[in-house]
């Protein structure tokens, strides 16, 4: 048997109502009711429990729908994101959890929190598009805000909360893409310069040679890395948490776990790294620490994450370009690749994107040398044909002014 389940929150505090629908052996949808005196993390107790004696036969069907007192009262919008936020915990990143909480807080709840879940209309989310705007917020951040908002309707939707997901009638907001204008040659400036730290200049290398995220540069292992094919496996993150410390993670999204292919330069920066790590090893053995990370500082312990983006932020200064950070030898790795004519493909594949339009729309930069070769493979293919079939006189005419130029 199939069954299904939700919490409502009835007139009186503490006290919900859970309900579980459950088909019986002819097919027909029955509900089983119970109350829970508590909060809502005992009605969540609550209602796992009873849907497990469904699933185990312990709870049957059979005569089942009485009627629910106390008293119904709908359930408010703000009592529906924060059991939505509970239970998204294991399903998405510490990080995007933050995210998500902080735009309940600072922008549904106080536009929306106080409606009921159900009389919500798409002028509703309208409204959350405006207030947050006028808060001052970026367009990409009211962005990010109307996705939490449809990402928990869809939830409410599946549970049987609301009929539909009236945040599907809305438009999002607009945002402008960012397009990444970078210098190769800057980058290579700034990277001799890393060169010389005598403990990450590999680091910045191999993460210009790979476009790994800074998390997962930081969370790669040697159990993870086989330098006999040339390969990373991206299958963890370590980030820090405010208040936990370094945290190992899930990576950002299920195309962000995938296999790196190296080239024999990277490689070779890898086996020189493992030759440090045995020399620290050997220099601490009384206080080395051993984790299994692959950049680490002399005791074995992980670099800090914010060690690793000031380190670069100093070069880029040093180079002349302090509007350099550390994410860019990403966006450099997606420009490289296309101006050697690697395939979208490939290089949303190394970078662990969901699509190939979504990393040539924000990942790679304008090029001038792809316009300029775009326009001289025209001029070859058309343009000569084009001159011969101008009059004489324009023909002396676009000379002249060449020559002006020139």
């Amino acid at each position: 048997m199939r069954s299904r389940g939700s919490i409502r929150p009835t007139d009186k505090p503490d006290v919900w109502r859970i309900v579980a629908s459950v088909k019986d052996e002819n097919g027909k949808r029955k509900r089983i009711w119970q109350t829970v005196i508590g909060n809502q993390t005992k009605a969540q107790d609550a209602l796992a429990e009873l849907l497990s004696g469904i699933k185990n036969g312990k709870v049957t069907a059979k005569g089942s729908e009485p009627a629910p007192e106390p008293q119904e009262r709908p359930m408010l919008t703000r009592e529906w994101l924060a059991m939505w936020l509970k239970s998204a915990q294991s399903d998405v990143r510490a990080s995007t959890i933050r995210s998500y909480s902080q735009h309940v807080r600072d922008h549904l709840n106080p536009v929306i929190g106080d409606i009921a879940l159900t009389d919500l209309r798409p002028v509703d989310i309208e409204m959350v598009k405006a207030q947050t705007l006028e808060s001052g917020c970026s367009p990409a951040t009211a962005h990010r805000v109307f996705a939490t908002i449809r990402r928990a309707l869809v939830i409410a939707e599946r549970r049987e909360l609301v009929t539909r997901n009236v945040a599907r009638n809305v438009e999002p907001p607009k945002q402008k893409v960012r397009r990444q204008r970078i210098d190769l040659a800057v980058i290579e400036r700034v990277l001799d310069l890393t060169d010389s730290e005598p403990l990450l200049g590999n680091y910045y290398r191999v993460a210009f040679a790979t476009g790994m995220r800074r998390g997962e540069m930081h969370g790669t292992t040697w159990s993870n890395t086989d330098l006999d094919r040339g390969m990373i496996y991206v299958t963890q993150t370590l980030q820090r948490e405010p208040g936990n410390g370094l945290v190992v993670g899930k990576p950002k999204s299920d195309t962000s776990s995938r296999q790196v292919h190296l080239d024999a330069g990277t490689i070779a920066l890898l086996h020189e790294q493992h030759e440090r790590q045995n020399i620290w090893r050997q220099d601490h053995l009384d206080v080395w620490t051993e984790t299994g990370y692959i950049w680490t500082d002399e005791l074995g312990v992980p670099v800090s994450p914010e060690r690793l983006t000031k380190t670069f932020k100093r070069a880029a200064i040093a180079a002349g370009h302090p509007e350099l950070h550390l994410h860019h030898l990403r966006h450099a790795h997606a420009l490289a690749l296309v101006e050697m004519k690697a395939h979208p493909r490939t290089v949303q594949q190394r970078l662990g994107h969901s699509s190939a339009a979504f990393t040539m729309a924000v990942y790679v930069s304008d090029s001038d040398a792809l316009d300029e070769e775009a326009a001289n493979l025209f001029g070859m293919r058309f343009g000569r044909r084009s001159v011969e079939k101008l009059p004489n006189d324009a023909i002396a005419e676009a000379a002249e002014k060449a020559t002006e130029h020139a």
